[in-house]
């Protein structure tokens, strides 16, 4: 679909286009080959995905982004994580940067994490040192990004494991809120010595914004180690409880609340007698949390997104090969996986895989014109995963819909969180005002949101506000937040 709609005849061709990527590799690719790649048959490697993002014109990490992410849902056939790798010198010249504080991008991690794996450069971490200088720089880039960024920081901190784990949890414990992402790394990695942290996060966990991680991430032991069920069991008590008194509770983090739900069927775990009856007499909640929309059939939504879609191209563009025009085949079917795949992940991976596409304009209008048209306040659960679908497409046409929707009557607080986080990557001149229209009767997991979407912002007068809040939690989080913005120049 990329080279389908790029507008360009030598992109479209495979012949001229596999000469285009011989540029950017340092082998020629055949066009069969070309084809087999983007069949699934032939592997992509972290290489070739950089070659696909300069012969198209993509900015740097943005093909590399949802290949990674894909990689580590295992929904990118034929991929492995590999480097050409640039030698001892440019390693040990970025680790000089690494740890006196000198620029550092997140792809540049990415490359330092794989190139680290060889044996001789691995030593690197036998020193204590080195080890806290890179860990620590590595966690602190890792609080201060966002979205595309954060993602490829997690990678680089699955490929240091295991060096990485006890850095993980550490820093974990010190700042939940902030490095609350920084967990999911831990589920990737395949030693048990990321295990053990995971267990001692789970025998404390009372906290929603971090049990939607953690929760996900514990799920995907379970598949692969028999003994992990009963681990928790023995190590962690409190956890099943805690799943069933977040199911139970509305005011709990909806993410948190699907990651329970999720994480209880995983398990199959046998629910206590006051959940089911929960669970009963709340099936259209439950229903939300499952993203089954009620007021409209699934299809409906879609095709109501899907026609916005086709308006715009129509009209916009861009057009597909020899100038076709509408909505290009299969964009059905990866709309509906994006809005309503069974898992919270699955949603963000099928999402972030539309965000490169040359048609990204039009979905980011077709989903912003369903939201405020066509999608019923009743269908919260659909409003959500249509919110994050559009965070996840990370186009600038999204934001000015953000804005609009803040401003209409939210009646569920999980929207609420999730138009809150959606302003945080937003650039629109009144956003912070959007913030604060969200804020009066707002649930303190939403304020704390709040409080992530400010500093993004850089909204000191707001977070200056949250400072004084009547939880605690938000109130020294925003003080915190305060503290980390950039000191304003003196002229």
């Amino acid at each position: 679909m990329l080279r389908e709609y790029s507008g360009e005849p030598d992109i479209q061709h495979t012949p001229s286009f596999a000469r285009r990527l011989a540029a950017h590799l340092p082998k020629e690719l055949t066009p069969a080959t070309v084809n087999r790649m983007e069949t699934g048959s032939a592997k992509f490697d972290i290489g070739r995905v950089m070659a696909y993002e300069q012969a198209l014109g993509c900015a740097p990490g943005q093909l590399l982004d949802v290949f990674v992410y894909l990689f580590r849902l295992e929904a990118a056939p034929g991929a492995q994580i590999s480097w050409v790798d640039h030698g001892d010198g440019w390693f040990y010249d970025l680790l000089y940067r690494i740890c006196h504080n000198g620029p550092v991008s997140s792809l540049d991690w990415l490359q330092f994490s794989i190139a680290a794996r060889l044996p001789a450069r691995g030593k690197v971490f036998d020193s204590t040192r080195f080890s806290e200088g890179v860990f620590g720089r590595l966690i602190e880039d890792f609080r201060s990004s966002f979205e595309r960024d954060e993602r490829l920081l997690r990678e680089a901190l699955i490929n240091l494991s295991p060096h990485s784990i006890p850095y993980i949890a550490e820093r974990v414990n010190e700042d939940p809120l902030a490095l609350f992402n920084v967990v999911e790394s831990l589920g990737f990695v395949q030693d048990r010595q990321a295990w053990a942290p995971l267990l001692r996060l789970c025998a404390k966990l009372d906290d929603g914004v971090q049990g939607q991680t953690l929760l996900e991430t514990v799920r995907r032991w379970i598949p692969r180690d028999r003994r992990a069920f009963d681990e928790i069991r023995q190590s962690a008590p409190s956890l099943i409880p805690y799943c069933e008194h977040i199911i139970e509770d509305p005011t709990e983090a909806y993410t948190a609340r699907e990651e329970a739900i999720a994480f209880l069927s995983a398990g199959r775990v046998a629910i206590s007698p006051r959940l089911r009856k929960y669970m009963h007499d709340n099936r259209s909640e439950i229903r939300q949390l499952l993203v089954e929309p009620t007021a409209a059939t699934r299809t409906e939504i879609i095709q109501a997104v899907h026609s916005y879609v086709g308006k715009h191209l129509a009209s916009h563009g861009p057009h597909g090969r020899h100038g076709a025009t509408g909505v290009p085949v299969g964009l059905t079917g990866m709309l509906t996986d994006a809005v309503f795949s069974k898992y919270r992940v699955q949603r963000l991976g099928f999402a972030l895989a539309l965000g490169p596409l040359q048609i990204s304009a039009g979905l980011a209008h077709g989903a912003g014109l369903a939201l405020l048209k066509d999608i019923s306040n009743e269908d919260y659960g659909t409003q959500r995963a249509v919110l994050r679908l559009m965070t996840k497409l990370d186009h600038p046409s999204t934001h000015p819909y953000f804005s609009r929707f803040a401003h209409t009557k939210i009646l569920d607080e999980g929207v609420r969180l999730t138009a809150a986080w959606a302003l945080g990557t937003g650039s629109g001149p009144d956003d912070e005002r959007c913030l604060r229209v969200l804020l009066p009767g707002a649930a303190v997991t939403t304020r704390r949101v709040i409080v992530l979407a400010a500093e993004r912002r850089n909204f000191p007068n707001l977070l200056t506000e949250l400072v004084s809040d009547r939880s605690s939690v938000v109130s020294v989080e925003a003080a915190k937040g305060l503290r980390r913005l950039p000191k304003p120049e003196v002229s």
